[in-house]
């Protein structure tokens, strides 16, 4: 049976997250096992048992999950489905005569589906980037990417002109909503803007890969290349040829005559992926907040994954696949169920405000409660529309917690991580007129609050908005770990409304909850005690996983006075500063808590 060299690079990513995961339980080693044994059998049956165990492991993580592990469970589960029916006529070639299925077909006839979905994934990622937020130069997301790339790696960055770098901050936004939205468009297509798209994807993905803490998002950068190739099927067999010969056992005339293109790809791989490794450790050590971090494995993957993307690339335009692989009525309705869902996932379920963790919205300032921000599309209209049903999952409207000394819910919200940016970068963030803080709740729920830098004890508590059910949840867990502990909230009237909405209004009294940690419990709205469908007195939520996941960081400074009387575009564009997201799908309804979190920019003067 022929071997896929998808099946390797599959293989390899997914031992490195088990890896990273930890092989803490005995499941996490039986998938290990699987894993390996793809890499060697290609077995159609046990790659499908390894895709269907690496599934249901996303499955019970599920909703507390990056974007990534979507993209990547969605892919699968199409390449699993097309591989069922080979995988049957294996199992069946044990028992009769006839030739076993070529497990490359199923690459190739998964390539269609895999190219729309990844084109629908990566349209969304910029689509939904289009909003007023992102697009401001003082709040987007954007420019901590590219002002990072530039102190890190850019000789004499710090004597670069006021002018220069706030042209660069502009432009950033546009720069990655417009690759991510040519990569989305070339990838749907065929032929050279295909492999276009795959190479812009590749640069795309490097840029993010090299990227020092804390918005070193490597797993993503390997997760997304590894299911971009999927869609370079005759490019991998090509390559996966070229290193057999560079590797079989032949003579040294015959290896020196077939195998040299493929000893110089390993080779520049090697190097790639060493000098990839020492570059972003090097500026990973400088910053004292991680000076003791090891060197990022997956930082070498990824170059060794781009060095190997590019040959395939120059092998399939060389000799592009003249394989027709013909999918009949079912196919053809495998491939639409994907593509439908894949369209559902990246633009119906924000829309609704049915997800916001783990959606097409990372680091893109998207609002999905009190409110959109995006120029072309409302979000969150679920949310809207039961704002007023107090006890509803989706309803209750939204929460502005005004200040706490609850240990879980500091450590939660608003979590700014901006200590753990260098102070050269910061500089530069400010001399372009960028806010330079960024506050991520996410981190903290997906990655522990030891990912967090706890907040000094002589600084401020930042006041922000959240979901009613989010509020909830917070103090189920505050209740949870038996700590003694008081909050002080207000609910804002209204479904929706600008920044001086999220700031001053209220809707009635101020309320204030006092808790022993022993279940006793004293709450007030001022003077007068609360009543019994007051959101401190409902139970905790009882669907574990719908939870409405939204943060709103709100900094009281003399630019917001100022900025009150323009417009409310305006307010929208210059005052907002972190909108985070929320989840609550039927879809997850039954399944267990294990985290939580998204991981969005929250920015601000």
């Amino acid at each position: 049976m022929a071997r896929s060299s998808w099946i390797l690079f599959w293989a390899a990513h997914q031992c490195m997250q088990l890896a990273h995961a930890g092989l803490n339980s005995p499941f996490n080693a039986v998938q290990l096992l699987l894993v390996a044994a793809v890499a060697a059998s290609s077995n159609p049956v046990i790659f499908g048992a390894a895709i269907c165990s690496r599934l249901f492991s996303f499955a019970i993580a599920v909703p507390f999950v990056w974007d990534s592990y979507f993209w990547c469970a969605q892919t699968d589960a199409a390449l699993l489905f097309a591989l069922l029916p080979y995988a049957w006529a294996s199992l069946r070639a044990r028992r009769s005569v006839g030739d076993r299925q070529d497990i490359a077909d199923v690459f190739h006839q998964n390539a269609g589906t895999a190219r729309w979905q990844l084109s629908l994934f990566y349209a969304a990622s910029g689509f939904w980037k289009i909003n007023t937020s992102f697009l401001n130069p003082r709040y987007s997301c954007a420019p901590f990417f590219v002002f990072a790339l530039l102190d890190s790696y850019l000789p004499g960055a710090a004597t670069l002109s006021t002018k220069t770098l706030q042209v660069l901050a502009t432009a950033s936004a546009w720069m990655t909503i417009s690759g991510e939205l040519a990569i989305a468009v070339l990838l749907a297509r065929k032929g050279w803007s295909h492999r276009l798209g795959v190479m812009l994807a590749i640069l795309l993905h490097g840029g993010i890969a090299i990227v020092p803490p804390p918005n070193n998002a490597v797993p993503f950068s390997v997760s997304a290349l590894t299911r971009v190739l999927l869609t370079i099927p005759q490019g991998l067999e090509l390559l996966l040829e070229e290193l057999r010969s560079t590797i079989s056992p032949v003579t040294v005339v015959s290896r020196s005559a077939s195998g040299l293109p493929g000893m110089m790809v390993l080779s520049t791989a090697a190097a790639a992926a060493a000098a990839a490794t020492a570059a972003v450790m090097i500026r990973t050590h400088l910053h004292p907040a991680f000076s003791t971090e090891g060197p990022d494995l997956f930082v070498a993957m990824y170059a060794v994954l781009a060095v190997l993307a590019c040959r395939a690339l120059m092998l399939e335009s060389r000799k592009p696949s003249s394989k027709v692989v013909v999918s009949g009525a079912g196919g053809r309705m495998r491939h639409a169920f994907f593509v439908l869902v894949a369209a559902t996932y990246a633009f119906g379920l924000p829309l609704l405000g049915l997800q916001d963790l783990g959606s097409c919205n990372m680091y893109s300032n998207l609002r999905l409660h009190g409110g959109s921000n995006h120029l072309l599309l409302p979000t969150g209209l679920l949310q809207s529309s039961l704002h007023s049903a107090r006890v509803h999952a989706l309803g209750g409207g939204v929460v502005r917690v005004e200040a706490t000394n609850s240990t879980v819910i500091d450590a939660l919200y608003p979590a700014e991580l901006t200590p753990h940016f260098r102070d050269s970068e910061r500089l530069l963030l400010q001399r372009a007129g960028h806010g330079a803080r960024m506050f991520s709740g996410g981190k903290a729920r997906v990655l522990g609050i030891a990912s967090v830098p706890p907040r000094p004890p002589d600084a401020p508590a930042v006041p922000f908005t959240v979901t009613a059910l989010e509020f909830r949840r917070l103090l189920a867990e505050a209740r949870a770990a038996e700590e003694a502990f008081s909050v002080s909230y207000a609910r804002l009237p209204g479904c929706c409304g600008d920044e001086s909405w999220r700031i001053n209004a209220t809707d009635g009294p101020r309320v204030y909850l006092v808790e022993d940690g022993r279940g006793s419990r004293s709450c007030k709205r001022d003077a007068d005690e609360c009543d019994a469908d007051e959101l401190a007195m409902l139970p905790p939520p009882r669907l574990k996983s719908a939870y409405i996941l939204g943060c709103h960081i709100l900094l009281w400074t003399a630019e917001i006075c100022i900025a009150q009387r323009e417009t409310l575009a305006t307010l929208y564009g210059r005052l907002h500063i972190r909108q985070v997201r929320s989840l609550c799908s039927p879809f997850f309804l039954r399944m267990p808590l294990t985290g939580a979190g998204f991981f969005t920019c929250a920015l601000a003067p």
